[in-house]
């Protein structure tokens, strides 16, 4: 997602050109915005949606947006659920290959690696593949989230034709002071 900071300046740039030239003036921007969400804002103040439709609409699309990335997150988790134990499944199978050989060293010492090694790639994917992804994606999930609802208060106060200045006010209030 874009920094905070550049999504309050390009909605109070969109704010400040729809107070001067209407509404009706921010299809031009549509094509050289690159937040999808924001793009999808500025389509929904274009064509005349009132603050409560445009608020219902774009807390669909984010509650859906929500919904596909919990779904990703969840077979991230499942994966590094089940990873160990494709790890101890490998181990038991080169025991079977070794017990198998009881009477040749070499067997044994070509199935003990085996085991060890499977055991440890599952507990290696698990901590440091799955759940380090799913953690990752999460974490983006909730800052694009946040960025998704700055742009839903932003295009209510356009839509209202709130002030620039109390815009910018208000949409600061979801910074840090830092």
């Amino acid at each position: 997602p874009e920094h905070p900071d550049e999504v309050i300046n390009a909605l109070l740039d969109i704010s400040v050109r729809s107070r001067v030239d209407g509404l009706v003036s921010l299809e031009k921007l549509e094509n050289r915005v690159s937040v999808g969400f924001l793009r999808s804002a500025l389509s929904l103040l274009v064509d005349g949606y009132s603050e409560q439709e445009i608020r219902e609409i774009l807390g669909q699309e984010m509650q859906f947006f929500r919904l596909r990335r919990i779904e990703i997150i969840r077979v991230y988790k499942f994966m590094a659920k089940v990873a160990p134990a494709f790890g101890v499944a490998g181990s038991v199978i080169g025991l079977i290959s070794m017990l198998g050989g009881l009477g040749n060293s070499a067997i044994i010492l070509k199935t003990i690696p085996l085991a060890l090694v499977s055991t440890l790639y599952g507990i290696l994917s698990a901590n440091f593949i799955f759940i380090p992804l799913g953690e990752l994606v999460e974490g983006k999930t909730q800052d694009e989230m946040f960025i998704q609802k700055m742009i839903i208060e932003g295009a209510a106060a356009i839509v209202r034709e709130q002030n620039p200045h109390k815009l910018e006010k208000r949409l600061s209030a979801f910074l840090t002071p830092a």
